[in-house]
């Protein structure tokens, strides 16, 4: 409403005009740098890319919870993304870089699956993977009591052998269960079986 015609700027002093004039020029500056990198920021939001899919069991196709998926750039140790399955055996890795990566599944008692991928940008892709079941090589399990480390030939005292065989062939749910076999062990277990 105040013009220079009625005495508006001689209310003020001459220094006020010049810290006024620079905070506005100061403002627009920073304004025009904002709305400057506006469209770079979404630019770069747009460019980026999404995995997703779902892992099952190549013989009957139920999906597998619990799947470990993770994405690594080929050549470069570290995992860039990594999730787990959930109870419906989908994954998703999203907010991702376009390039080249190597996606791999793991899942207890399956075989990995390794697979080279090339992200482009703003473009998101499927990949439904299928694990093959694989044995689980198992070692021989010593059990023995000592009052000093000996190896199993020198022990004086009685030794029992767990051959990777009986293991197989135990229909027991867990390890523990098998040692309760075995001859000389002792297993105290708590809580509910």
């Amino acid at each position: 409403m105040f013009s220079p015609r009625f005495g508006y700027d001689k209310c003020l002093p001459e220094a006020w005009h010049h810290f006024s004039l620079v905070t506005m020029i100061f403002s627009l500056l920073l304004i025009g740098l904002l709305v400057g990198l506006l469209p770079q920021t979404a630019s770069a939001q747009q460019n980026l890319t999404a995995i997703e899919g779902i892992v099952t069991d190549v013989m009957d196709g139920l999906p597998l919870q619990g799947a470990t998926v993770s994405l690594s750039r080929r050549g470069v140790p570290g995992i860039v993304a990594g999730t787990a399955t959930n109870e419906r055996g989908r994954y998703t890795l999203d907010q991702l870089r376009p390039g080249r990566y190597e996606l791999v599944i793991r899942f207890v008692g399956y075989a990995e699956s390794q697979r080279v991928v090339v992200l482009n940008p703003s473009q998101d892709y499927t990949y439904d993977i299928g694990l093959e079941q694989s044995n689980i090589d198992l070692n021989t399990i010593v059990v023995s009591a000592s009052r000093s480390e000996e190896k199993v030939i020198n022990a004086l005292t009685a030794i029992s052998v767990v051959t990777d065989r009986e293991i197989q062939s135990d229909v027991t749910a867990t390890s523990a269960n098998t040692l309760r076999l075995v001859t000389g062990v002792d297993h105290a277990q708590t809580g509910i079986d």
